[in-house]
């Protein structure tokens, strides 16, 4: 009796996929996602209802709403200045509201934690959404800046966030992109605005119909802030080796 042979059956082929990878769209579509944000972001505040509450004819209003709210102010006070923050709403804004509706002391208190609320929402999904693809892309010829960020990220962070002018939104976009990591951000964040929201906290305490003297002394405050950023920028090293990076980039 003749034995059949057995021919070992092979395993069937795989069927052949796309040599595209699923994931590598995803920087793309996460950075597409973030402009659309950012493109949201900028109708809510400036063509929406919520312009004409970023005005001082509004601080009335405003002053009213958060009383009605009774114990529940504060914390919805804070709420909102985080949401705007976020947003890209200025945060000097929130904290001459905060001085207004609390008082200098308790409004900077109040706009200091729902800033740095805000900073950190609009820095967790601008990196979430954007930094791979930024740094994909432009990340080798930014490495000098991206070293100046890892190594001195808290003082150039509070250097950033200390200017007299400049978009507190632009800054959190631009810190997000790059490799400062959030610890140093959120410090650097905190000690950059301290000056500037008790600086606007008292002029909005003075428009409350406080005495001249927190007018006065607001003022003579936020002079003095300008004149010591530029006094410390200009003869930074720091500064000068930042610059010169900034320079060299074509």
């Amino acid at each position: 009796m003749k034995l059949r042979s057995h021919t070992a059956l092979a395993p069937p082929e795989a069927p052949q996929t796309s040599t595209i990878n699923p994931g590598s769209s995803s920087p793309l579509l996460r950075m597409l996602l973030l402009a659309a944000l950012l493109i949201l972001c900028a109708a809510i505040v400036y063509l929406s209802p919520l312009r004409q509450w970023l005005n001082p004819d509004s601080l009335d209003t405003l002053k009213l709403w958060i009383a009605s709210m009774g114990a529940w102010g504060p914390l919805i006070f804070t709420l909102l200045t985080a949401a705007v923050v976020a947003a890209g709403a200025p945060r000097i804004w929130m904290a001459a509201l905060g001085g207004f509706a609390f008082g200098w002391f308790a409004g900077a208190a109040l706009a200091l934690v729902g800033t740095l609320g805000g900073c950190w929402v609009a820095f967790t999904y601008a990196r979430w959404l954007g930094r791979e693809w930024v740094q994909a892309r432009v990340g080798k010829r930014l490495t000098k800046l991206n070293d100046l960020l890892q190594r001195h990220g808290i003082v150039m962070t509070l250097v950033l966030r200390s200017a007299p002018i400049g978009n507190s939104h632009v800054s959190n976009l631009m810190l997000a992109l790059s490799p400062i990591s959030r610890g140093s951000f959120m410090i650097g964040t905190a000690l950059g605005v301290l000056p500037a929201t008790v600086i606007y906290a008292l002029f909005g305490s003075a428009a409350s119909g406080s005495t001249i003297g927190r007018l006065t002394t607001a003022a003579l405050l936020l002079v003095t802030l300008s004149g010591i950023y530029y006094l410390l920028a200009s003869r930074s090293t720091l500064m000068r080796d930042t610059l010169t990076v900034l320079s060299n980039k074509k």
